[in-house]
């Protein structure tokens, strides 16, 4: 569990916990949590998470490995449900997280729902996947686990826009961040070869350069492997009559 978690703590996921820390106090949504690194390490960050996922046999393993790690309920709560129809009421949940999920879903219906239950002044990160690196590419028809088979949508330029139309919010440098060009080489140690130290080790470097490269060279962003779409919910200003 703690080279899970060693794992997790990447530079993406780091940018997306700091995006959200900044919304209103009050529960984190874990969508599609599956067995719970991405909950354990917001909680550890100060994060009361509720932890969402389709399958109740992945909530229960989720719940053995939080008692494990000796996470209080109070602080991580899990709730079997799907992206398109969230049980919470509306304008309740003012921090929004997801890992590699909305590509597995009905994105006009999820969408809906997740700026549904965001207040005013709530906030969203949600990080997916993108179609155009190609070391991932070479990964996933070669020496990717099967898992990678299933994953057949990637969150390419319209679907980053269908999803930021639910907020109200347009693709620009600020709300749509690229990660991962070269340093999707350091994922080696973490899905052929786990070794956390030596994953660190060459993500840092290997981050830095693909950060100032995608600063520096616009055309390579739709070659990072990952994108992190950040949102706040704007107070809405429509009149009524």
């Amino acid at each position: 569990l703690e080279d899970e978690l060693a794992f997790a703590d990447a530079p993406d996921f780091r940018e997306a916990a700091q995006w959200l820390e900044a919304a209103p106090a009050g529960w984190t949504l874990d969508l599609g949590a599956g067995l719970g690194v991405n909950s354990f390490a917001l909680v550890r960050r100060g994060h009361r998470v509720i932890a969402v996922d389709t399958s109740l046999e992945r909530l229960r393993a989720l719940r053995e490995r939080a008692h494990r790690l000796g996470i209080a309920p109070d602080r991580l709560q899990l709730v079997v449900a799907a992206a398109e129809s969230l049980p919470f009421p509306s304008g309740t949940l003012p921090r929004l997280f997801t890992h590699s999920v909305l590509i597995h879903t009905d994105l006009d219906r999820a969408g809906s729902e997740l700026a549904r239950v965001l207040p005013s002044g709530g906030r969203g990160a949600f990080a997916e996947p993108q179609p155009g690196n190609p070391f991932a590419w070479l990964y996933r028809r070669t020496l990717a686990p099967t898992a990678w088979a299933g994953i057949t949508r990637y969150f390419g330029g319209a679907r980053r826009r269908d999803l930021l139309h639910h907020f109200r919010a347009v693709e620009s440098d600020d709300t749509v961040r690229p990660y991962y060009l070269f340093s999707f080489l350091a994922f080696v140690f973490q899905f052929g070869l786990p070794a956390p130290v030596w994953f660190h080790r060459l993500l840092v470097p290997l981050n830095r350069l693909d950060s100032a490269l995608f600063r520096r060279f616009s055309r390579l962003r739709p070659l990072a492997w990952f994108a992190i779409m950040t949102v706040q919910k704007e107070p809405d200003t429509t009149s009524r009559t």
